[in-house]
């Protein structure tokens, strides 16, 4: 009795077509994640809230030196502390910030500048090697590089990988099932791009939280 659905037998081809359209799937969820969640990881990396606190109290210590005293001071060590805040000090007395890092402060006549210099620890920069301020970070989109090896995205990158497995599969499911050319490049069309919108949606449970 013949059967109503037939298959194609396994080939090269068939499989060099999976394995294709599994990379494919996986290049592009991640490089979508990069361009659409990557100023986010950025802004959430491990120590922006605390960092973001510090300037704010610094600030604040700042102002209350300029009500006391009637200046700014020339170095930050210099505050007039009554109550000690709970930023970080080294050995020296320096505030520093949760990895260690100095806090840039330069007084500017009447006013000074008070930045976190990112991970360059100089002024400028892009991505995780922009200068943070009292009023928030100036984090944009991270480097492809800098989103790949110096962020924690690793949770995206398994996201990718996966969704690239399983576009595999299905591919190779696919490819033995329909006979039909264009048929197929239409199958594989849809399963190139339900499987990366799934795959972003998952994404976003990656996105580190900032604490």
């Amino acid at each position: 009795m013949n059967q109503s659905t037939s298959r194609r037998p396994v080939s090269y081809r068939m499989l060099a077509l999976s394995v294709t359209c599994g990379l494919l799937v996986t290049s592009i969820t991640y490089l979508c994640a990069w361009r659409i969640y990557g100023a986010a990881v950025a802004s959430y990396e491990n120590g922006h809230l605390s960092r973001l606190s510090d300037l704010r109290q610094l600030s604040n210590l700042l102002q209350a030196h300029l009500e006391l005293v009637g200046h700014f001071p020339d170095r930050l060590e210099e505050l007039a502390i009554f109550d000690e805040p709970h930023v970080r000090r080294n050995q020296i007395g320096v505030f520093i910030d949760v990895d260690g890092q100095e806090y840039y402060y330069q007084l500017n006549g009447n006013g000074y500048t008070l930045l976190w210099l990112g991970k360059d620890k100089q002024i400028g920069g892009e991505g995780v090697n922009a200068d943070m301020t009292e009023e928030g970070s100036r984090f944009g989109r991270p480097s492809l590089w800098q989103f790949m090896y110096e962020l924690h995205s690793e949770g995206m990158r398994f996201t990718a990988i996966l969704s690239g497995v399983v576009a595999s599969l299905l591919t190779f499911n696919n490819s033995r099932k329909i006979l039909n050319c264009k048929a197929l490049a239409v199958e594989l069309l849809v399963t190139i791009v339900v499987t990366v919108i799934v795959a972003l949606f998952i994404a976003v449970v990656h996105i580190p939280s900032g604490h």
